[in-house]
């Protein structure tokens, strides 16, 4: 079966699914040209015929039609406008919530890949790019194409020479110049993306990390690489900008070569008796006029070029499909079951050997079948790059099929990085300040209830206005607050002095009927754990209690050395 190109096949379903107001615009366009082309031949006729100076009854048919046309073309250029542009932003709209489903519903592992300035530019300039392309692309060339066709067969009653003379210059002026450009500018509009994406990526990550670059000491350096990037960017954009410069000359030399030629057409035929001499101004106008849709075909190709990315990505989240994305081993993904009593709650989990390699990888997650008991603490542990993150996404089910799913229902996690909105402090625990549980929250987490809940600052964009180690203890809190049985910690206090640390360790430790997973290469509250997992490079080299590892495992003495 033939593969249809992405952007086809987004031009497809829009014409598909809205094609009776396009059909109706493309109409009214159509009809727009030719009024305006009617409208210029008649004020020609009149202007013409006036000058033999007749009698106001004789041009009153002339001016009472060039007023018709007037006011037709107004009004169809408003419809076609209308029924043009709301059919589209219907389309992008539809579109757009297709964008943000297939987003929301992809795998975990695509999500890992998707960083939030791509997701950002998947909603709005891909979208953005296909507006354009729509609405000034393919429109005005099925447009011109129409009045192509109508106006040759319009002149070959008329005279067949001018409509020999129009049908072969209006396509060479239009589509051809258009071609003939692109192939000369291409290399240029590609460097100009590829430019444009590299700029807005470094600007974007100049302004993110501005403070931390002026502390290192590399804002200069970071300037001066996105100013050198804008001048790459901006050679692109003129040498594209020449080639347009040039096209649209060309395009205005054929098309005044076309006109002198209906010029001396229209001469030799007024010298021949075969055309009256108060037509010829009407004849050469409305050649002219006809040409009035060609300079919005001149960057078809270029729109084209500039959409094709763009469609490639709409389609590919659309589908559900992340291209290089890290994928799981399909025939080894986690199993599990779940255990409950007869009111609903969870008592255990059972997994089955859990393994998981990234692509393109050589790293391979291999850990034996394990049980997560409730009310039972355990710990994770080993060197950094040994594997315990990803095996805390698979116990929570973040990796996987839709099936593993379930399990993030009975999961919180904290992690090192947590992200806050640009909002106030209670608004980033997602709860409202009556929440019944806030103030317990906030107490377990190290920070003080009072004050927060009280003044409920405005913490800034990431929870700038925070300290690190207050930034970790509010996404302890938000966690908190979900309340789940089970509560996965990785490396989530690295911000935070040991002496605090153990402290909220041990007030997480003490709630009853909940699981604390710990993962962690410090060892702190080992004493108080039911069983220690011990992991290296991605393997259990050794598992038991704080007393037994100790003696037992030589990694785990060197970590509690450390």
């Amino acid at each position: 079966m033939k593969t249809v190109k992405p952007l086809k096949s987004l031009y497809l379903l829009l014409f598909v699914n809205h094609r009776k107001p396009l059909i109706y615009a493309l109409f009214f366009t159509v009809f727009t040209v030719l009024f305006s082309t009617g409208l210029m031949a008649f004020s020609a006729y009149i202007i013409s015929f006036s000058a033999l100076m007749p009698s106001i009854s004789e041009i009153m048919v002339a001016i009472t039609l060039v007023r018709f046309l007037g006011i037709g073309r107004a009004l169809f250029r408003y419809v076609e406008r209308l029924l043009s542009h709301n059919a589209v932003f219907l389309y992008l709209s539809q579109l757009r919530t297709k964008l943000y489903l297939g987003v929301s519903h992809l795998s975990s592992e695509a999500i890992v890949n998707l960083n939030r300035k791509s997701a950002f530019n998947l909603l709005t300039t891909d979208i953005e790019n296909l507006q354009d392309y729509f609405l000034r692309g393919i429109l005005p060339l099925i447009s011109s194409f129409f009045i192509w066709g109508i106006a040759s067969i319009g002149l070959w009653q008329i005279n067949k020479i001018q409509s020999i003379l129009f049908f072969l210059f209006y396509p060479i002026s239009t589509l051809g110049i258009a071609w003939i450009i692109n192939r000369f500018t291409k290399r240029a509009s590609g460097q100009f993306t590829l430019e444009k994406k590299i700029y807005h990526s470094d600007f974007s990550s100049y302004a993110d990390f501005h403070g931390l670059l002026k502390w290192q000491g590399s804002k200069t350096a970071k300037l001066n690489g996105i100013n050198q990037q804008s001048t790459h960017m901006e050679n692109a954009c003129e040498s594209m900008n020449q080639g347009t410069i040039i096209a649209n000359n060309f395009q205005q030399f054929l098309i005044n070569l076309h006109v002198l030629l209906t010029i001396i057409l229209g001469l030799l035929l007024v010298t021949a008796g075969s055309l009256k001499g108060i037509w010829l101004a009407t004849f050469v106008l409305a050649t002219f006029s006809l040409y009035e849709a060609a300079p919005t075909v001149l960057t078809f190709f270029q729109k084209t070029d500039a959409c094709d990315e763009s469609a490639n990505n709409i389609i590919s989240y659309t589908q559900l499909e992340v291209p290089g994305a890290c994928n799981g081993d399909k025939k080894n993904e986690p199993t599990f079951e779940i255990s409950k009593t007869t009111d609903g709650h969870i008592t255990s989990i059972f997994y089955k050997p859990l393994t998981f390699n990234f692509q393109l990888s050589d790293f391979k997650i291999d850990f034996p079948a394990f049980t997560l008991e409730s009310g039972k603490h355990i710990a994770i542990v080993g060197p950094s790059g040994s594997g315990k993150s990803t095996l805390a996404s698979l116990i929570c089910g973040f990796y996987g099929e839709d099936s593993h799913r379930e399990l993030s229902e009975y999961f919180s996690v904290v992690n090192q990085e947590i992200y806050l909105f640009n909002d106030r402090l209670v608004s980033n625990l997602f709860v409202k300040e009556d929440h019944p549980n806030l103030t317990r929250a906030l107490a377990l987490s190290g920070l003080d209830p009072l004050y927060f809940v009280n003044t409920n600052p405005w913490i800034g964009e990431d929870g700038v206005k925070l300290s690190g180690g207050q930034r970790q203890r509010l996404g302890l809190a938000r966690a908190l607050l979900r309340d789940k049985p089970f509560l996965i910690l990785d490396e989530a206090f690295s911000g935070l002095e040991p002496e605090k640390e153990n402290e909220i360790l041990q007030n997480l430790l003490h709630r009853t009927n909940h699981t604390l997973i710990w993962i962690t290469h410090r060892l702190v509250a080992m004493e108080q754990m039911k069983v220690i997992y011990v992991m290296d490079r991605g393997k259990l080299i050794a598992s038991g209690t704080h007393a037994t590892l100790k003696s037992t495992c030589p990694l785990y003495q060197s970590l509690l050395e450390q």
